[in-house]
C-alpha cells in the first residue's frame, strides 16, 4: 500500500494497512481503511531478559501491566489450577536477567490461562482476562477483576445468573457480535469507561480460525466499589484489507495497553509459525488513537528513523507504558529458543526465561 507523506509533523509514516486475515462468517463490523496520519518513530533503547522462579514451568508470559510502581505480569500457564499461580511481579525499575516474584492474595479460584492484564486508568482496579477459546470449559472463559490493593477481593465479570465461576454471558456477547462460534482473545485494555478486548483469532472452529486484528469495547462502571459491565459493542473494529501492508504475515493481534496521557491504544500484533525454529515469530507495535475505534480508522504502525517499520524477533504478547522507560513490550516465545540479550551477553534463552524490550517512542 502506497502512502503520502504528509508535512505537518517531521516523522516517518507508518504502514496502515490490516496484517490480519479476514475471518470467515463474520457479523458486519467496522472496517478500518487506510490512514492518512502520520506514526511515530521508535527506537528499541534496551533489552533484556526475566526469569520465572520455577524453572520447570516454561515461561509463556502473555500479559503485563503497571500497578503504581510494580509490574503485574501473568503466565498463560496455570499450575495446579490456582490463577494466583500464573500470576507475577517485579520492579518497574527491575534490571535485565531480574527473577519474577509470585504474586499472592488472589483467591484460588478456577481460571485457566490468562491472556491479557490491564489496570483502570486511575490505578484502583486490575482487570485479567482468558482467551474465550474453548467454550466448553468454563474455566477459559473468564474476564476477572480486582481491587489492586486487594486482590482476595477478586470478582468474575460478565457472569450469567448463577454461575459465577465464569464469564458465560460476556461469552456469548462476543461471539454474537464477532459473528463465528470460535474467538480468541489476546489482549485487554481499559480507559475510564470502556474495556476494550483485542482478538487475535476467530472462525468456525479452532482448526478452521485464522488470525485477526480486532478490538470489541464493552461499557462498565463501576458502583458500589465493584465493577459492572455494560453493554457489547456491535460495531467491531478490524483492521483490513488483510496483508495489504506488506508486513510478515498472517498477523494477528497479541496484545493492548491504554494510553490515558495521548488517548490512545498501543497494539502489538505477532507472526508465528508452525516449529522451533526462532525464525518462526516476529512482531510488531502500533499506536491507535481512540477515536480511530468509532471513526473507522486503522492502527499505525510504529517505525524506525528509517521509516521502515519496528520489527521484533520475538513473540510480542505484553504491552505497558514505565514512566521513565518508554514502552515495555514483553514476548512469548513459546518453546523456540531465541536469541535472548543476557546479562552476560546475547545468548539462546532457557524456556523459563522471557525476552523484553523497551522501546522509546519519539
Amino acid at each position: 500500500m502506497n502512502q503520502k507523506t504528509t508535512k505537518s509533523r517531521a516523522v516517518k509514516i507508518g504502514l496502515t494497512a490490516a496484517v490480519a486475515v479476514i475471518a470467515v462468517g463474520v457479523a458486519p463490523a467496522v472496517a478500518a481503511g487506510p490512514s492518512q496520519v502520520a506514526a511515530t518513530s521508535a527506537s528499541v533503547t534496551s533489552a533484556g531478559i526475566v526469569d520465572i522462579p520455577d524453572h520447570a514451568q516454561r515461561a509463556d508470559l502473555s500479559g503485563v501491566t503497571r500497578v503504581g510502581d510494580k509490574l503485574l505480569i501473568v503466565n498463560d500457564r496455570t499450575p495446579n489450577k490456582d490463577v494466583g499461580q500464573a500470576v507475577y511481579t517485579a520492579p518497574t525499575d527491575f534490571k535485565n536477567g531480574t527473577t519474577l516474584t509470585p504474586m499472592t492474595g488472589l483467591p484460588n479460584i478456577d481460571v485457566q490461562k490468562l491472556e491479557g492484564i490491564t489496570t483502570t486508568p486511575s490505578g484502583d482496579y486490575v482487570v485479567a482476562t482468558t482467551a474465550f477459546d474453548r467454550g466448553d470449559q468454563p474455566a477459559f472463559n473468564v474476564l476477572m477483576a480486582w481491587p489492586a490493593n486487594d486482590p482476595s477481593k477478586a470478582q468474575i465479570l460478565g457472569s450469567d445468573q448463577g454461575a459465577g465461576g465464569t464469564s458465560g454471558k460476556l461469552r456469548t456477547e462476543l461471539v454474537k457480535a464477532l459473528g463465528t462460534p470460535f474467538i480468541k482473545i489476546e489482549g485487554v485494555a481499559v480507559s475510564t469507561d470502556k474495556i476494550y478486548l483485542g482478538v487475535r483469532e476467530q472462525g468456525p472452529d479452532f482448526k478452521q480460525s485464522t488470525y485477526v486484528t480486532k478490538i470489541v469495547t464493552v461499557d462498565y462502571s463501576v458502583t458500589d466499589g465493584a465493577i459492572k459491565l455494560g453493554k457489547v459493542d456491535p460495531d467491531v473494529w478490524k483492521m483490513s484489507p488483510s496483508n495489504s501492508a506488506g508486513l510478515k504475515a498472517p498477523l494477528g493481534l497479541s496484545d493492548l495497553t491504554f494510553d490515558a496521557k495521548q488517548n490512545r491504544l498501543l497494539m502489538t500484533t505477532s507472526y508465528e509459525k508452525r516449529g522451533v525454529e526462532p525464525e518462526n515469530v516476529a512482531g510488531h507495535l502500533w499506536e491507535l488513537p481512540v477515536e480511530n475505534i468509532s471513526k473507522d480508522k486503522p492502527a499505525e504502525v510504529v517505525t524506525t528513523s528509517t521509516g521502515s517499520p519496528l520489527t521484533f524477533t520475538h513473540k510480542p504478547e505484553g504491552v505497558v507504558t514505565v514512566p521513565g522507560k518508554g514502552v515495555m513490550v514483553l514476548h512469548d516465545d513459546d518453546e523456540r529458543l531465541t536469541t535472548v540479550e543476557a546479562p552476560q551477553g546475547p545468548r539462546a534463552r532457557a524456556l523459563y526465561e522471557a525476552a523484553y524490550d523497551f522501546v522509546t517512542i519519539k
